[in-house]
């Protein structure tokens, strides 16, 4: 799932955890060279860093789940059948832009189910301030850590999730993922065909989600510190959430 996704999947979870939620796609968004798993492994921040590391844990958890479930299936292959039936175009892998096109999709009716998970988004990015996000990442090799905190900190004063209300920005935003993943941009009849398709495909989504959601809201953190994390399994695609064309240390559009 992407950050909305894993926030609403959080919300039964303390606020540290649910910024821990988000965390993995947060550092891609900064740096795709980061491994979020190397965190979780070295066990940093010690006692003072045990809820975001929850977190951390959490958000593998939500995603070994989701890309095997009928949610992400469903909608990456009625969004892929519709792309390839749109334009045989090179240039374009068809499977990133579903997958990617999936994500924010949900982002986008999490937030229209309930306007206030905007609010909790942002409200999670400015709670990096309390000491506990910094005790667990200001050790990583190669991670400055007041480059990261200014960064999520522009996310917040540029509205970074806004975007996610109208559907032909999630266009706009995938684009901008597709130059980062050295893709062509979308072409408009492209576009045409997968606005089509998202239209028809909400309604399953949202009868899909909530079950989903629910399902992952079950996950006892205790019970969880012993199990070894499945890697995340998504590919090159994985900051989905991404608006940032050369990285996060350039800034944001």
């Amino acid at each position: 799932m992407n950050l909305i996704g894993h926030l609403a999947c959080a919300e039964r979870l303390p606020p540290d955890a649910g910024l821990g939620a988000i965390l993995p796609d947060l550092l891609s968004l900064y740096d795709r060279g980061v491994r979020p798993l190397k965190l979780l492994a070295a066990g940093g921040g010690g006692v003072e860093a045990a809820s975001v590391r929850d977190g951390l844990r959490f958000h593998f958890h939500v995603d070994s789940h989701f890309h095997r479930s009928p949610l992400f299936r469903d909608g990456s292959r009625a969004l892929r059948e519709r792309l390839v039936a749109a334009s045989d175009t090179p240039g374009l892998k068809r499977f990133a832009v579903a997958h990617v096109l999936t994500e924010l999709f949900l982002d986008h009716l999490l937030i229209v189910q309930d306007p206030a998970r905007l609010a909790a988004f942002y409200g999670a990015l400015e709670s990096h301030t309390d000491g506990q996000l910094e005790a667990l990442v200001a050790g990583h090799p190669g991670l400055d850590w007041d480059g990261f905190s200014a960064f999520l900190g522009r996310l917040v004063a540029l509205r970074f999730a806004d975007e996610y209300l109208e559907r032909a920005a999630l266009l706009d935003r995938t684009d901008r993922i597709l130059a980062r993943l050295r893709q062509r941009r979308l072409e408009h009849r492209e576009r045409e065909a997968l606005l089509a398709a998202l239209a028809e495909h909400a309604a399953q989504a949202q009868q899909q989600l909530g079950p989903f959601v629910n399902g992952m809201r079950t996950w006892d953190p205790r019970a969880a510190a012993e199990t070894r994390p499945a890697p995340d399994t998504r590919p090159a695609d994985r900051a989905a959430g991404t608006g940032v064309d050369s990285g996060g240390r350039a800034g944001l559009e």
